[in-house]
């Protein structure tokens, strides 16, 4: 009798402090039902071990009560993936339209200093003067519209150019984000390591802390996880460019590319040395200025340059076929166009090329790249149209119309 009392008794103490203990989950969850990255804890309560007695002649296992077999998060592993892999997609969409929304302010046609109201005004002191060609005050003002037109292509192409550079010091930021996450990621590796001795314990509140890091991550740079035996996870790239294996962190950096406006490229460690992986890079917030800088803008300009350069090739054209009231022709309106050579940062060769504008009519607008193919030739690429224009022989030092106006010497 005294044996069943105490096994009455024991058995209800296991079950008031299981309880006791499920009572403190629920209150955790409770107070942390506001916090960031949070997973909801449930307790996994079983039958505790039974012990044997004979009764009545014949042996059973009767009941000792109940115990705790752990806490769990309520973490599904599935959506978590989904809305890491699609963080990398919202991240870069978000940048996009950050930055998009500052281009259309900028190009706002109610704004009345738009480009669109800068050629109206031109094109209205024209009209104006066409009515008394002989005014005074009808020319002072074409020639100051005029002004007021190439002081707006100006200012319009400063400020594209503006916004670059601030997304290209925006880069470095999350560049140092970036870095600064993955290092916590590999912390928290370690902790939750040495903080979960068998399967049986979680660390859930360091797990908890380790996924909020890593869904951070996924916004601002395309990852995948891959998760480790020993509870530990490593990240890398898409293309599995290895970001942290473990507790191994693998930091970026940035370095000025001379082709591309020193503007900065991404690196990554790679053995001894460093890898260039801007191209890699294929989502979140770090691709999506990326993007914005060297595909959006930079078209942006382009095309501005474009229309630019072909309005003033086109009125100057116009323009030299009149006659001034002094009887003068042939003069050019706006300053004609010139040519503008940038050589490439990873030129090895001692050739410098010299361009000049040699027919102002039929000079093309677009933007070329010149390669060497020998000592005495070289092949033309039209950057704007993405077409080859041939290959091309020289005599160094001879000057040459290589096509359509550019007078060229390499010397």
């Amino acid at each position: 009798m005294t044996t069943n009392i105490y096994s009455t008794l024991s058995s209800s103490k296991l079950g008031l402090l299981a309880q006791q203990l499920a009572i403190e989950v629920t209150g955790q969850n409770i107070a942390n039902v506001e916090t960031e990255g949070y997973s909801r804890q449930d307790v996994t309560f079983v039958a505790n071990t039974p012990r044997h007695a004979i009764r009545l002649g014949a042996m059973h296992q009767i009941g000792t009560g109940v115990r705790i077999a752990g806490i769990e998060r309520s973490h599904d592993q599935f959506l978590f993936s989904q809305i890491m892999n699609e963080g990398d997609l919202t991240g870069s969409t978000e940048v996009r339209k950050k930055i998009f929304d500052q281009l259309e302010i900028l190009f706002n046609e109610g704004s009345g200093r738009s480009l669109n109201d800068a050629f109206s005004s031109f094109f209205e002191s024209i009209q104006d003067l066409t009515s008394n060609a002989s005014g005074i005050p009808e020319r002072a003002n074409m020639v100051e519209k005029a002004r007021h037109l190439s002081s707006t292509f100006n200012q319009t192409g400063n400020q594209l150019f503006k916004i670059q550079r601030n997304i290209d010091a925006t880069i470095d930021l999350e560049v140092s984000k970036i870095n600064s996450l993955i290092k916590q990621i590999g912390k928290l590796n370690e902790s939750i390591h040495a903080n979960e001795p068998s399967s049986q314990y979680k660390a859930n509140d360091l797990r908890d802390n380790r996924d909020r890091l890593v869904k951070e991550l996924s916004k601002k740079i395309d990852i995948q996880l891959i998760g480790e035996s020993d509870s530990q996870i490593s990240l890398t790239l898409k293309d599995g460019t290895a970001l942290l294996l473990k507790d191994r962190v693998f930091e970026l950096s940035t370095s000025l590319n001379g082709d591309n406006d020193a503007f900065k490229d991404i690196n990554i460690q790679y053995g001894s040395g460093l890898k260039n992986i801007t191209s890699t890079i294929k989502g979140g917030e770090l691709r999506g200025y990326i993007d914005m800088r060297d595909v959006e803008i930079e078209s942006a300009l382009d095309k501005m340059n474009i229309l630019s350069g072909s309005f003033i090739r086109q009125f100057n054209g116009i323009h030299r076929e009149g006659f001034g009231m002094n009887g003068s022709s042939g003069l050019d309106f706006f300053t004609p166009l010139d040519v503008t050579v940038d050589p490439s940062v990873g030129n090895k060769g001692s050739q410098v090329v010299s361009i000049t504008n040699a027919s102002p009519n039929t000079v093309p607008v677009d933007e070329f790249e010149i390669t060497f193919t020998g000592a005495n030739s070289f092949s033309l690429q039209n950057l704007t149209t993405k077409k080859s224009e041939g290959t091309f022989n020289f005599v160094a030092g001879n000057t040459f119309n290589m096509k359509d106006g550019f007078a060229v010497t390499i010397t």
